[in-house]
Formats: structure tokens, sequence, C-alpha cells
């Protein structure tokens, strides 16, 4: 299959056995292409350079402290952390514009989850899920996403059919005009039929 044909999907996820996993058993759909990056490093270049049509991208689980005083130092960092994956989404759009983004966060993490509400609301990503969902859903909601577009390509023609269908209604009106013409013409010059004539 020529690569053209082909749809692109790029992993930017933390841990390697997941991303090959993921890896495997999108590429046993027919068309379907993966490339998984190491990490978040340089995948907003790896789009660019191979153009993906869909990007899964993964929000790494917190680490929790114990310490009451770390609390301060933690929420500052992930903050930092959330800003840094909404920006390499976007980077991946830079790279490859059009391209459908998937998140995936932890779904006991409540912090993650409205960000990824926010996220998807403020349109940086498409589409999430939780580290507990199924392999074949993720693949529902790839597929989802990447046949979307061409099931509205494929409705442009019923624009002909209704063109058509407001020609043949003009076509009717016109041969229907030009019977009701004939008939009064010939109502006018047959003696017979007008009711002017009179008999000696």
């Amino acid at each position: 299959m020529s690569r053209a044909k082909q749809k692109t999907v790029i992993l930017a996820l933390c841990r390697k056995l997941i991303s090959n996993l993921i890896k495997e058993t999108i590429e046993k759909r027919p068309g379907m292409e993966v490339i998984v990056g190491d990490g978040y490093e340089y995948v907003d270049v790896i789009a660019e350079t191979h153009k993906p049509c869909l990007a899964v991208v993964e929000i790494p689980e917190r680490k929790t402290t114990s310490a009451q005083g770390d609390k301060a130092q933690s929420a500052e960092a992930q903050t930092t952390k959330t800003l840094d994956i909404l920006k390499i989404c976007d980077g991946i759009r830079d790279g490859s514009p059009g391209c459908k983004i998937i998140l995936i966060c932890p779904e006991k993490d409540t912090e993650s989850v409205n960000e990824c509400v926010e996220a998807k609301q403020q349109g940086h990503i498409d589409e999430f899920l939780f580290f507990d969902a199924t392999t074949d859903y993720l693949i529902s909601k790839i597929e989802a996403l990447i046949v979307e577009p061409m099931k509205r390509t494929k409705r442009k023609p019923l624009k002909h059919k209704a063109a058509f269908t407001s020609a043949a209604a003009c076509l009717i009106v016109i041969c229907g005009a030009l019977i009701i013409s004939d008939a009064v013409g010939r109502t006018q010059i047959d003696p017979n039929i007008s009711g002017d004539n009179k008999r000696v």
C-alpha cells in the first residue's frame, strides 16, 4: 500500500511498553501507520515531518507528596506540567494543521480530568479517555475522528440531486403554462366553441 493512502498516527506517550502495545494494535487496521516518539521530545518535529492525521498524547500520572510543606511546590509543578502538555498539543497542530488529538489521562486524578475537559472546550484537543480504557475503545475513537471528515465529503453529490429536482419542477411549470396557452388560443379561433357565435 502506498504511503499517500495511509493514515498516519503518532504516539507521544511516556511508557514505551504501552506505546508498543498501542502501536501493534493500531497497525493491525488496514491503511494505518504508527510513529512512536521518544516521549514528548521532538514530537512537534515529527508532526511537521510526517504530517499525521491524528496524535495520541499522554498526561503523566501526578506524583503525590506526603509532606505537608511540599504541597505548594507540588501544585506549581502540576500547573507547569499541564501547560507543557497543552503546548505539546498545540505544537503538533502547528506542525500538522488539522491533526486530531486524543489525550489520555489518569481516571482517578480529578484535576487531570478537569483539565482534559477544559482543553477540549478550548479546542486544544478533540477527545480524551482514561488509562483504564481498552485498546479497542481507543481504536474506535481514532477511527471515528479520522473517518468523520470523509463522511461529510460523500454528502456533496446531494447538491446535484437538489438542483435536478428544481430543474424538473421548473420544466413541469413551463409545460403546464404552454398547454394552458394553447387551449386558450384554440378557444378564441374556433367559432363552435365561442359563446358569442349566434345561429340564424
